[in-house]
C-alpha cells in the first residue's frame, strides 16, 4: 500500500472472505463517503491466517479477492498479518496504531457485528467511542439479510455451497461460485461414451460444493461455453476417486496441464449409480439439454 497523508482515508474493516453482498454494502458506503469528502477508500482486511485461526476454509485466492474488492470501489487494500502481535493489540492500540498512525483514517466503516482488539474485547460501539476521541467519523452499517431474515455472512455462503445450493450463492454474492484446478488425465470413461470431460482435483483448504451434477459454464479464450460438471466420484464406473469432471459443450480443446475455472450455476441432481451405460448416456443427454437451456435463459455473471 502506498503512503497516505493523515486524515485522507475512509477505512472499511472486515474479513471479506466470501466477498458477498453484505461486504459490497460496506465498501459501497465507504466509497460514497470518500467521494463526498475527496478521500481514498482503503479496505483493511486480513491474510489467510485469520481463516486458519477460525478453522474455516477460503473461498477465493488472494489475487481474486483483491480484484473483487477493488471492483467494489476500494482504492487501496491493506492486508494485515493475523499474527500474535496483532492479536495482542488492545482496542485502544488498534485505533491509535492502525487506524490513525498507519492508515491515516478520517472516517471508518464497519458492520454492526464488528469485534476487534485482544480477545475480541471491543465492539462497534467501543470503536465509535474511541474514534470520537481522535475526531474520526465512525459509521456503523446494518447487516445485509436474506428475505428470510438470515444475516448474509461468509458462514452462510459456505453452508449453501456445501449443500449444493449454488444458485443461492449467486443470489447473495452477485457472482457464480467458481472452482478451479490444473487439468489432469482422468479415467477416460466419459470419452468412451461420447461425453469427454476435463478433470481436476478439488483444491485443498478451499470450499468444496456439495457432491452432485451441476449446470455450469467454462470460459476459454474469451468465449463462454455451457457445461455439465460432476463433483465427487463416478459410481457407475465403480470409482471412489473424488474430483471435478466437466463436459464442455461445444469445445474439444486439449486442456491437459492448464488451469481451468468452472462456474457452477445450478445443481441438477445427485450423483447416482446407473444400471447400464445406456441409462447414463440418456441422463447425460438430458443434463446437457438442461444446461444449454439454462445458460441461454439468463446471462450469469462469473464475477
Amino acid at each position: 500500500m502506498s503512503k497516505v497523508k493523515p486524515g485522507k482515508t475512509v477505512v472499511v474493516i472486515g474479513g471479506f472472505n466470501a466477498v458477498h453482498k453484505g461486504h459490497a454494502k460496506l465498501i459501497g458506503r465507504a466509497a460514497e463517503i470518500a467521494k463526498l469528502k475527496n478521500l481514498k477508500t482503503v479496505v483493511f482486511t486480513f491474510d489467510e491466517n485469520l481463516e486458519l485461526h477460525k478453522k474455516s476454509l477460503s473461498f477465493l485466492s488472494e489475487k481474486r479477492r483483491k480484484e473483487l474488492l477493488l471492483g467494489l470501489g476500494a482504492d487501496e487494500i491493506y492486508v494485515q498479518k493475523f499474527n500474535k502481535s496483532f492479536m495482542s493489540l488492545s482496542p485502544e492500540d488498534f485505533v491509535n496504531e492502525i487506524l490513525i498512525k498507519k492508515l491515516a483514517a478520517a472516517a471508518v466503516v464497519v458492520g454492526e457485528n464488528f469485534r476487534f482488539g485482544k480477545n475480541a474485547s471491543g465492539d462497534a460501539k467501543k470503536l465509535r467511542s474511541l474514534c470520537n476521541e481522535y475526531g474520526v467519523e465512525c459509521h456503523i452499517s446494518d447487516l445485509e439479510k436474506t428475505n428470510g431474515g438470515a444475516v448474509i455472512s461468509s458462514s452462510l455462503i459456505k453452508r449453501l455451497a456445501e449443500q449444493g445450493r449454488v444458485d443461492e450463492v449467486y443470489k447473495y454474492c452477485g457472482r457464480l461460485l467458481t472452482i478451479s484446478g490444473v487439468v489432469i488425465h482422468g479415467r477416460e470413461e466419459g470419452r468412451q461414451i461420447g461425453f469427454p470431460t476435463v478433470n481436476f482435483l478439488l483444491q485443498e483448504n478451499s470450499i468444496v460444493p456439495g457432491r452432485g451434477v451441476y449446470c455450469s459454464q467454462v470460459t476459454l479464450d474469451g468465449k463462454t461455453y455451457p457445461a455439465i460438471t460432476n463433483i465427487g466420484n463416478a459410481p457407475t464406473f465403480d470409482s471412489s476417486e473424488e474430483l471435478a469432471e466437466t463436459h464442455i459443450i461445444g469445445s474439444d480443446k486439449d486442456l491437459y496441464g492448464k488451469t481451468i475455472e468452472v462456474s457452477l450455476i445450478k445443481k441438477l441432481r445427485a450423483t447416482e449409480k446407473f444400471d447400464s451405460k445406456e441409462k447414463l448416456i440418456n441422463q447425460l443427454e438430458k443434463d446437457k439439454e438442461i444446461s444449454v437451456l439454462i445458460n441461454k435463459q439468463k446471462k450469469f455473471r462469473k464475477d
